[in-house]
């Protein structure tokens, strides 16, 4: 069974958590990190970003208004 849609509304904060294949790494640099943290700012703001052995976690708010 799938799971629920999120409910989505501007200003909103998220908790995203991933990890890499086998605990791979995710970002080979800060140059990689750099450009995901960039790619998120079109949609929103990366509030906080860790990235330990394989995976990350961050705080993202989507733009309001």
């Amino acid at each position: 069974m799938p799971r629920q849609l999120r409910i989505e509304y501007s200003g909103a904060i998220y908790h995203v958590m991933n990890r890499g294949d086998r605990r791979e790494m995710i970002f080979e640099d800060d140059f990689d990190r750099q450009r995901f943290v960039t790619t998120l700012g079109v949609k929103g703001s990366v509030l906080a970003l860790q990235g330990g052995e394989g995976g990350f976690a961050l705080v993202w708010r989507t733009i309001e208004g």
